[in-house]
Formats: structure tokens, sequence, C-alpha cells
């Protein structure tokens, strides 16, 4: 599956919470959670939003991880996902 394929599929919290969870870092997931109710968001909305905020404003470092890490990754709809919320956690400073 796809990146593009993933993020079509997300019409709803309880997909993106399996797609969350598929990332194995519980971490992140805590963070995603507790920054998407700081914003009054539902989650699914959120990460869309976060990967939103990559797209719009990642510059060509991110870009160039991003690139780099999909290509190393047995699953690169997981990795450009963890990528794009990282950033934008990181650039949004949504949560430390």
């Amino acid at each position: 599956m796809t990146l593009g394929e993933l993020l079509a599929t997300w019409q709803d919290e309880a997909t993106v919470l399996d797609a969350l969870i598929a990332l194995d870092d519980l971490g992140l997931l805590a963070r995603v959670r507790q920054a998407a109710e700081e914003e009054g968001s539902d989650l699914a909305a959120f990460v869309r939003q976060e990967v939103g905020r990559f797209v719009n404003e990642a510059d060509d470092e991110a870009w160039t991880t991003l690139i780099g890490r999909l290509n190393r990754a047995e699953d690169p709809a997981r990795a450009g996902l963890k990528t794009m919320i990282e950033f934008g956690l990181a650039k949004g400073n949504t949560v430390s």
C-alpha cells in the first residue's frame, strides 16, 4: 500500500488509529492523541492536518529525509506517515 492509498482511506478515527498503532511507536501515538485533544480535533482530522503541514511547510532537508526513509523502509507508507507526523508535531510545537 502506498502512502497515498493509506491517506485516501482515512475517513474515520478508527482507521487512523489502526495506522498509528501499526507504526509501533506508542510514544508518538500518545503525542498525537494529546495534541489532537489540545486542539479540540478528532484524531483523523489532526493526522491529516499534520500530513498537510509537511506537504506545505517542509523544506528541502525534510523532503530529503523523507525520501531517504522511504527508500530504506520495508513499508514506505508507514515510514512516510511517521516522518510527516513527527515533522508536523515538531513544526507546530503542539506537544513537547
